[in-house]
């Protein structure tokens, strides 16, 4: 299927199109940098409807710039697209008449709307964004925060003036006032400034609570501290019907009352990062799903079988005595992208158990720097944080909620994966019917104590059951590939939700107990493979992220 034309539509010769500061979000939506989602043919860009060939498409006006008349002249142009997926940007006032809107197949995104309006059943919000140019400013490796807040900006109004005299009075700020908008600190310098603090202040815009330095700090990995009032008075949970629900970050009502809500929130920190920063991709990854899922509710689903696009990798995290250094997830998720450039990687970063308390402050810090890589060094990563032990089958389950295609790959952090896989001819035994699951061995060939485990065999030589799979009622968490539908009745059936175990501690005697029970019927119950493309057949190594710890007690 073709890709999704964007026609970026302005009816005035003085108003600019395309390139507005309030656009980067959507920029880096259409080139899917900010996320890809699986099977989705991507965006070709256009300045006019008379460029689409046929069928429907992505709109994008500039609010601000249309009256009633000029909605007329719009609805003549969308009138030429069978559906239309319509963003309203540039209109912080709210003056855009969207009640002249006449189109039989729209669905409308609105900009920085005004919280106390009545919307029409079904339109959908936004937030301002981050400017094209900020993403640029950030680099791969997570900065030192030398500093507790940030703010640089204009003083213009009370609520400003509230915030920046409030600033003014504690210790560990960097303040700067500027004379007016884009008239202060050099890009670069505002960008490295803000990336070193932990929390950066933004006051409210002068018509909306809304402004582009809340999305520049959430990018940058701070605690926002947000406007809860314009200076008009209260925003009426503004935050809650951009995000639709309500965010992590503080909402500051009063900012004279700052220095009291201070020292909780550094007291939290970095904890409060992590939850800000891991939220934060979850919401830009989930926004990126809703407006692929308006498409294809206009246009027909499109199914790829590419492993990229077939494959979800779940990849479970947590405390280990090498944190906070990144060193062993980031030579995990390497492997991973050598094999699957673009599938979606899920992060599950449990909490801490009891027994490693003492690792608390550095696993903290370990997941601070783990939020960056996820939202700048690595694409189409996204951190799923649990604020408690949760241990890996309760992870699993609740994660495999947030997948969306039929296989998954489960890959451990300290489990790279090595060599060549064929995974297409992987993803489709299991797309055939042939097996539920196929693992990648981490050894260089079946140990002659694990042979009996395998179902074919003549002599001491384990046979394929098909090219390059073998039988096995062996389970064991080294990196595979699964049906998703399977693993969830698999976790269904032999894990309660109270569970803090290991999903290897319970499955392995499962599978054999079939086997043992049942024969090679039994192997039908569950339907393993073990790949086995002749050779060498190691496709996964193991750093070893435990190390001298012991191997904590679990619940079933």
């Amino acid at each position: 299927m073709s890709a999704t034309p964007v026609v970026w539509l302005s009816i005035h010769d003085h108003v600019r199109a395309r390139g507005t500061w309030d656009q980067g979000m959507l920029e880096a939506l259409f080139d899917q940098s900010l996320w890809r989602v699986p099977s989705s043919p991507g965006f070709t860009h256009h300045l006019d409807v008379d460029e689409v060939n046929s069928g429907g498409g992505v709109v994008v006006v500039s609010g601000r710039y249309f009256n009633r008349g000029d909605v007329v002249r719009l609805n003549r142009r969308l009138a030429q697209l069978d559906w239309v997926i319509l963003f309203v940007t540039s209109d912080e006032e709210n003056t855009f008449p969207l009640d002249a809107l006449d189109h039989p197949a729209v669905d409308v995104w609105v900009m920085t709307p005004d919280p106390a309006r009545d919307w029409p059943p079904g339109v959908r919000f936004l937030g301002s964004g981050w400017p094209p140019h900020m993403r640029g400013e950030l680099p791969q490796q997570p900065p030192e925060r030398r500093r507790d807040v940030f703010f640089a900006g204009q003083v213009t109004h009370q609520r400003r003036r509230q915030c920046a005299n409030s600033l003014a009075t504690l210790d560990g700020v960097d303040l700067t006032r500027t004379k007016g908008f884009t008239q202060g600190l050099e890009a670069g310098d505002y960008y490295r400034r803000m990336r070193e603090a932990k929390l950066a202040a933004c006051p409210s815009g002068p018509v909306s609570v809304d402004s582009m330095r809340l999305f520049e700090a959430l990018e940058a990995g701070c605690v926002p501290l947000a406007d809860g009032r314009t200076p008009a008075g209260p925003a009426h949970d503004y935050w809650t019907l951009i995000f639709a629900g309500p965010p992590p970050f503080p909402v500051i009502d009063q900012w004279t009352q700052l220095g009291d809500i201070l020292p909780d929130l550094l007291d939290g920190w970095p904890a409060n990062a992590v939850a800000c920063s891991a939220w934060w991709q979850a919401w830009k990854r989930r926004w990126a799903w809703d407006v692929a899922d308006q498409i294809t509710a206009r246009r027909g689903e499109i199914r790829s079988r590419r492993p990229d696009d077939a494959v979800t990798v779940l990849v479970p995290t947590s405390p280990i005595s090498a944190h906070p250094d990144t060193a062993t997830i980031e030579a995990t998720v390497a492997s991973i992208r050598d094999r699957l450039p673009a599938a979606e990687i899920l992060v599950m970063c449990d909490g801490v158990r009891p027994e490693q308390a003492h690792y608390t402050d550095r696993y903290q810090r370990y997941l601070q720097r783990l939020m960056w890589l996820c939202n700048t060094a690595w694409s189409n990563v996204c951190p799923v944080v649990f604020d408690g032990h949760r241990h890996q089958a309760a992870m699993t389950a609740h994660t495999l909620n947030l997948v969306h295609t039929p296989l998954l790959c489960f890959v451990e952090h300290d489990t790279p994966l090595v060599g060549d896989i064929d995974l297409e001819s992987v993803c489709a035994e299991i797309f055939d019917g042939d097996f539920d699951l196929i693992r990648f061995h981490h050894e260089s060939h079946v140990l002659d104590e694990h042979k009996h485990l395998m179902v074919d065999t003549v002599g001491a030589q384990v046979t394929n059951w098909r090219p390059g799979v073998a039988r096995t009622v062996q389970w064991s968490q080294r990196p595979h590939v699964a049906s998703t539908a399977w693993y969830r009745q698999i976790l269904a059936a032999h894990f309660s939700g109270t569970s803090r175990t290991m999903i290897e501690d319970v499955m392995h005697s499962v599978v054999e107990d079939a086997w043992r029970a049942d024969g090679e019927m039994g192997w039908w119950r569950y339907r393993l493979g073990l790949y086995n493309p002749g050779g060498n057949i190691q496709r996964s190594t193991h750093i070893d992220g435990r190390g001298a710890d012991p191997k904590y007690s679990m619940t079933r």
